[in-house]
């Protein structure tokens, strides 16, 4: 690479470097606000859980695995729309 494109491009790369891992940082700490409570609540109301609630771990059990299918969703979906052979 010569030096006039490095110098064009260098900027360019580290401020989009420092915004791919604000975005990383802000989605992690989302996703351990919901996440760890959200998981603490589906062991402790479970069957033989510390408060045993069937309703409340039905549901949440419900919308969490709702939740989990949706990245397989999306490559499910990237595979049928895209031009490209995805594998």
């Amino acid at each position: 690479m010569h030096s006039y494109e490095y110098e064009r491009v260098n900027p360019l790369f580290q401020t989009e470097t420092v915004a791919t891992l604000y975005m990383v940082s802000i989605s992690t700490l989302i996703s351990y606000l919901i996440g760890i409570p959200l998981g603490v609540i589906l062991v402790v109301t479970e069957d033989g859980g510390l408060y045993p609630l069937k309703l409340v771990h039905g549901v949440l059990g419900f919308i969490t695995n709702i939740f989990r299918t949706i990245p397989f969703l999306i490559l499910f979906g990237y595979g049928f729309t895209s031009n490209k052979n995805f594998w």
